[in-house]
């Protein structure tokens, strides 16, 4: 290891250290380290741990070293995401530690709204946000704000994980979106596996952390922004099929050590490991699937059903059980998508279309169009005699018998979860072919959809 120091005075009362690890992402890098270096908390440090880039990283972390005094490069020759961000945890001197992944970047308020939560909370083991995914479209960047498996009625609110477990390991992944007391992560020995190169080191992390911690703090904002584009990320890899596998076998191995491996701790981890499971099947495919599905076979053949998340494990290990499951639980979750195939190539031939019902689905749908830039909802309508002539979302509310007499030639969106099949036979009896009228009763995530557009 090369440690490269830039400055000599040493800074008093640092509050958050931010840890960015870096292999060969001169396309990113500076953008990424912009974000950090701008933030409106300014007593922290920037670790940038370097793993031997040749592509021009190195040079431009330096660069932004000597303009920024609370930058340090080091330089390691061990390419490993695990090890680099250990590294910056034993180096780090701040009392609470971010970690920014060279791909993404962060609003400028990040480090300062955690660092408040945590100081008005009795400074918790870690405080965890939202985040952003970002997607490319035609040179701009678009965000979607991703869901979370936390509750809202625990945010912002203090959590004693010793009383309540289970709520530590809500947050798995991401671990970027949050930060981490310094003396917590070292008291109890909590690193990331340091296996070679990115290979889902954060789960074994989030995991660790969610089981040892005392205390958290989870809040709705986000203010972290995750590129879903990078080719070279570890999602996409087909080759690391058995990464997840070795992050749990690695936990189990760390609780051990600790003397934790209690019954409890055992039917948590099982409890992650569903959805983890089925995740990393979805995103595999052709015989690295298949090679998946053969290592887990006997254990997930074990997982029986009891009560309400038994049931639900047992669900998934019968999807999980063979391929063909498999194949037929990915076709069902594409069906939503279907319907959306067909507006986007109504959209791509520049035919105009008709909202029915003014709703959260409608809503949706002027959303996308917002961000696609082109404008195919022609008007909106809705069967409410109150909201009729009023405005909405830039629409002014039609009748719609009065929009089928004007826009007799359009397509006809029924946008309706409850509803559609009613409004259909209404839609029939105003004259309205059935292939003029296209049915959304589902709506999958915006991203998803928009993911129609971009790849």
């Amino acid at each position: 290891m090369i440690r490269l120091q830039v400055y000599g005075e040493t800074m008093k009362d640092l509050q958050i250290t931010v840890i960015i690890p870096s292999l060969n992402r001169v396309d990113s890098i500076r953008e990424c380290l912009s974000s950090v270096m701008v933030q409106t908390l300014e007593q922290m440090e920037i670790l940038c741990i370097d793993a031997g880039s040749t592509d021009g990283t190195l040079e431009i972390l330096e660069e932004c070293a000597l303009q920024d005094k609370r930058i340090e490069v080091v330089q390691t020759e061990r390419k490993s995401y695990g090890y680099q961000v250990n590294l910056g945890i034993r180096l780090a001197k701040g009392m609470y530690i971010g970690i920014v992944e060279t791909d993404d970047s962060v609003d400028i308020s990040m480090y300062q709204s955690l660092y408040e939560q945590a100081e008005k909370n009795a400074w918790p083991d870690f405080v965890k946000s939202g985040f952003y995914e970002v997607k490319d479209f035609k040179g701009r960047k678009e965000t979607f704000e991703c869901t979370r498996s936390v509750p809202e009625d625990i945010f912002g609110k203090l959590i004693i994980l010793k009383n309540d477990r289970k709520k530590g390991i809500l947050d798995l992944n991401h671990i970027w979106s949050g930060i981490y007391r310094r003396d917590f992560l070292r008291k109890n020995n909590v690193y990331l596996n340091e296996t070679q190169g990115a290979s889902y080191q954060d789960l074994g992390f989030s995991l660790l952390t969610g089981l040892l911690a005392d205390t958290a703090i989870y809040i709705r904002e986000g203010y972290y922004f995750y590129c879903a584009d990078n080719p070279d990320s570890s999602v996409k890899s087909n080759s690391k099929w058995h990464c997840v596998l070795d992050e749990f076998k690695y936990v189990e191995n760390e609780m051990v050590k600790r003397g934790k491996y209690t019954q409890e701790i055992r039917e948590l981890i099982l409890q992650a490991k569903p959805a983890i499971y089925i995740w990393n099947a979805v995103r595999l495919s052709g015989n690295e699937r298949g090679l998946f599905l053969t290592e887990i076979g006997p254990e997930v053949a074990g997982w029986t059903g009891k009560g309400s998340a038994d049931n639900n494990r047992k669900k998934i290990g019968e999807i999980l059980s063979s391929k063909a499951a498999l194949e037929k639980y990915i076709d069902e979750k594409q069906k939503p998508l279907e319907k959306f195939r067909l507006l986007q190539k109504m959209i791509e031939k520049g035919e105009k279309c008709i909202l029915v019902s003014a709703g959260r689905y409608s809503a949706k749908l002027l959303e996308l169009q917002n961000r696609i830039g082109k404008r195919y909802v022609e008007a909106v309508t809705d069967n409410d005699e109150i909201r009729r002539g009023s405005l909405w979302n830039g629409y002014t509310l039609m009748d719609i018998a009065e929009a089928v007499e004007k826009y007799k030639k359009e397509h006809f969106i029924i946008a309706n979860r409850y509803c559609s099949d009613k409004i259909c036979k209404q839609l029939d009896g105003l004259g309205v072919e059935r292939t003029r009228m296209l049915v959304i009763d589902t709506m999958p995530l915006l991203a998803e959809i928009f993911s129609l557009w971009t790849g």
